[in-house]
């Protein structure tokens, strides 16, 4: 579409907050990355995200090691989860502002180990 746009990383902890739900976790981070960028570039627009995978009422994370990445695709192995990205866009100046939320079941096919 020929936009002209730079990617700008947020600051924000994606922290849990125990008892939130999956939809108002990635809004909350979707909104406070926006939200970060967006006061250092106030004229811009700012286009955020955060996606999850939730599986057994538990939101896996990113993995840390190799070993945690198998592990987490061991328990995803044959099952379907599901998978919630947040979005925000916003420009401040202009005081315009919007998010939303969509979810998407995903079923992964049965892995083998190798």
């Amino acid at each position: 579409m020929g936009f002209d746009f730079d990617a700008v990383p947020s600051r924000v902890e994606e922290d849990f907050v125990k008892g939130e739900s999956p939809k108002k976790h990635v809004l909350r981070l979707a909104e406070a990355k926006a939200l970060d960028v967006g006061n250092r570039h106030p004229d811009r627009w700012v286009i955020a995200a955060d996606t999850i995978v939730y599986i057994d009422h538990s939101i896996l994370g990113k993995p840390r090691s190799r070993e945690e990445a198998k592990k987490m695709l061991r328990r995803l192995s044959g099952r379907e989860h599901q998978v919630l990205t947040g979005f925000s866009v916003l420009h401040l100046e202009r005081g315009k502002w919007d998010r939303e939320g969509v979810q998407t079941a995903v079923k992964v096919k049965k892995l083998t180990p190798s």
